[in-house]
């Protein structure tokens, strides 16, 4: 290469040309070399200092919080044939809940996390369930006008007791103190009946009927809905 080839900025020791090539004083070219060797050691220690991190325990992710399924605004009874749900308990100890209907008796049984309510046990003509109750794995069935008191094993869903207050009434709701025995109110006379413990055993007998009055003012149709009772 000919001609004259500007000067780089050296200070004293400045480069020379060779043809195309630039030629550097050595001191100069130690320079260089050390400062690229320096780069490629700075270059090599942030390598170092990412795989370094790549490679230590990482803190796991926290899991999603746990969501709580919406609440079901409406259940369904699965055989709506059976008509007008009428009575409803609860029942702790299976978590699961109790519905009674008024036309023939049959009674169904639901969970809060299934919006349908399947029967669980079939009713019959010239029955009715106006009250239940659920204690001791017992299901307590009042009659209504039918004037009956039934009791279902939970378990089996057999029948396992049937008391007869006589015509004239309308059974409806039951109360099971902790004691076993079982009252029941009546929408038409004015009387609060009695179950004890060992009729309820036995599966038989005939209830008790004890006056409201004169403690109670009874007007037919405005009988106390749901007998007050102890459950200690």
């Amino acid at each position: 290469m000919t001609g004259a080839h500007p000067a780089a900025p050296f200070g004293c020791c400045p480069p020379r040309w060779s043809g195309a090539t630039l030629v550097l004083p050595l001191a100069r070219k130690w320079r260089l070399a050390e400062l690229g060797r320096l780069t490629r050691i700075a270059a090599f220690a942030a390598v170092l200092v990412v795989i370094a991190a790549g490679c230590g325990s990482a803190t796991p992710p926290s899991p999603p919080p746990a969501t709580t399924p919406a609440p079901i605004p409406v259940y369904t009874l699965t055989e709506p044939l059976h008509r007008k749900p009428f009575a409803i308990d609860w029942d702790e100890a299976s978590d699961s809940f109790f519905v009674g209907t008024y036309h023939d008796g049959t009674i169904y049984r639901g969970h809060l996390d299934d919006p349908n309510v399947p029967v669980f046990i079939l009713g019959q003509p010239s029955q009715t369930a106006a009250g239940v109750r659920i204690a001791d794995g017992r299901l307590y069935v009042g009659g209504g006008i039918y004037g009956d008191i039934r009791v279902y094993d939970v378990a089996t869903k057999a029948r396992v007791g049937r008391f007869d207050t006589g015509p004239g009434g309308e059974v409806i709701d039951l109360v099971v103190t902790g004691a076993g025995d079982v009252w029941v109110t009546d929408g038409v006379r004015p009387v609060l009946w009695h179950l004890t413990p060992e009729q309820v055993a036995n599966g038989s007998g005939t209830p008790t009927a004890l006056p409201l009055g004169p403690e109670i003012t009874f007007s037919p149709g405005l009988a106390p809905r749901t007998p007050v009772a102890s459950r200690c």
